[in-house]
Formats: structure tokens, sequence, C-alpha cells
């Protein structure tokens, strides 16, 4: 038996995903350290060293994105049943 091929890509992602609300723009949301978030969309890419790039879009984000001059925030987006952790390195919005 020849090993079987993944699926194709779905051909259309859909419509875009709803903003993602910034918490970091608060008062308030400046002192949040986490915050529960729904996933709204996730893709996975694949690098040559056999790592995989995730991306996530949620519904709400107490992460800050680069911008004038500073690095965005890093940290760790953990599934709240299973305990499943991506290290954030890099926010975009």
């Amino acid at each position: 038996d020849a090993p079987s091929e993944p699926p194709p890509p779905p051909a259309d992602d859909g419509p875009p995903p709803p903003a993602t609300e910034r918490l970091y723009l608060t008062y308030e949301g400046n002192f949040l350290l986490h915050c529960d978030a729904t996933v709204l969309r996730c893709t996975a890419t694949p690098r040559d060293d056999g790592r995989v790039d995730v991306a996530l879009a949620v519904n709400r984000s107490v992460f800050h994105p680069q911008g004038g001059g500073q690095p965005s925030d890093a940290g760790v987006a953990r599934h709240k049943i299973s305990g499943v952790e991506l290290r954030v390195d890099k926010v975009a919005f």
C-alpha cells in the first residue's frame, strides 16, 4: 500500500475574522497579564527546520503589537482545557 497523501488545503479560508478587541488600549487593560479569548482562525505553516509557525486570530488580546520602535509583547497562549501551549513571539493586527 502506498502512503496516503494529506488532503489539499481548502481553496477559500472564508471571510476574515472580526477585529480583535485590543484590551491594552483601555486603562484597566494595561494592567492585565492574561485574558480568556476565543480562537477565530488558526493557520499552521511548516518551516524548513521541521518546526511549525502557527498564526492565531482571536476575539480579544492583552498582547501589544510591535510599533513605534518597541518590540511586540511575547508570552504564551494556553488552551484552557487541554493545557496545550503555543509560544507567542510576534503580535500583529
